[in-house]
């Protein structure tokens, strides 16, 4: 629920990236590189639109790597940063691999 306003897969499915996504990665990542040289308001709208699904942002997330975070609404600066940190091996504390159900939790 956003802002009081219950978001369905209805929504989602109408978005034009998500669509465009549907089509092939190619066709979304050409769609998304011309819409944002000819369009930037409308491209980042869509960007930032909260029907966006999280595979959508993750396929264009190469075009942002360049040139940052800035224009993104929180949700998704935080996403890909967590990306960032997965892709990039980011040190999270963790000494070494153990499986879940060896932790002992006395």
């Amino acid at each position: 629920m956003f802002g009081g306003w219950i978001m369905t897969q209805h929504d989602r499915s109408h978005h034009l990236l998500n669509q465009l996504r549907h089509d092939g990665l190619q066709t979304l990542q050409s769609h998304w590189k011309k819409l944002y040289q000819t369009d930037q308001k409308k491209a980042l709208s869509l960007i930032n639109d909260d029907a966006l699904e999280f595979p959508t942002l993750f396929a264009l997330r190469e075009h942002f790597a360049s040139r940052g975070y800035d224009d993104m609404i929180e949700r998704n600066r935080i996403a890909l940063s967590h990306v960032d940190n997965v892709l990039q091996g980011a040190d999270l504390g963790i000494d070494k691999a153990t499986h879940f159900l060896s932790i002992s939790t006395t």
